[in-house]
C-alpha cells in the first residue's frame, strides 16, 4: 500500500458525541447543524459531514471509545454542554475514497488495514482520523454520497 499525504490547511470543526456511529450519527449531526444555523457568529466551511474515530491511543473504557460527529465551521461561539470545537492545525492529509453504497463495516475494515500498513514515520504523527461524507456525490447527482476516510498527520 502506497501512502502519499498532501497538505491540509487549518480547520475548525464543531463536534458532538454520538452514541452509535451506525445508528444515531445523523440525529446528532442535526443538533450540530441547528447550533450553527442559529448562530450569527458561525458558518459552515463546507457541506461535508464528519464522523471522527476515537483516538488510536485512547484507552478503551467500559462503554468503549467515543465517536464524534460534526461539520467544519468558521467563527466562534460560547458552546452549550455536549458540544466542542476541534481546531486542526495545518498538517498532512491522506484520503481514501469509497463508493456511495459502502457500509460502516467496510470503513472500519479499511481503517484497520490502513492503520496496520502505515509506515512508522506516519503512524508516529497520526493526529486524527475521520469519515467525510458529502451529499450529492462528485457528479452532483442527488441522493448519492461521496465518502472518504481521512487521516491527518502532524508535522515532524
Amino acid at each position: 500500500m502506497e501512502f502519499s499525504p498532501t497538505y491540509s490547511p487549518n480547520k475548525r470543526v464543531l463536534l458532538t458525541k454520538t452514541k452509535s456511529p451506525t445508528m444515531f450519527w445523523s440525529k446528532d449531526l442535526a443538533k450540530v447543524d441547528q447550533i450553527a444555523k442559529s448562530s450569527s457568529n458561525l458558518s459552515f466551511a463546507s457541506s461535508h459531514a464528519f464522523l471522527h474515530f476515537p483516538r488510536v491511543d485512547e484507552k478503551k473504557q467500559e462503554g468503549g471509545a467515543s465517536f464524534y460527529v460534526g461539520r467544519e465551521v468558521t467563527g466562534f461561539l460560547d458552546l452549550a454542554p455536549g458540544f466542542l470545537f476541534l481546531d486542526v492545525p495545518e498538517c498532512e492529509l491522506l484520503t481514501f475514497k469509497f463508493p456511495h453504497n459502502c457500509t460502516f463495516e467496510d470503513l472500519e475494515v479499511r481503517d484497520k488495514e490502513v492503520l496496520e500498513g502505515l509506515p512508522l514515520e506516519l503512524s508516529d504523527r497520526l493526529y486524527l482520523r475521520r469519515i467525510s461524507i458529502l451529499e450529492g456525490g462528485e457528479e452532483g447527482r442527488l441522493g448519492e454520497l461521496s465518502v472518504e476516510l481521512q487521516y491527518f498527520f502532524g508535522w515532524t
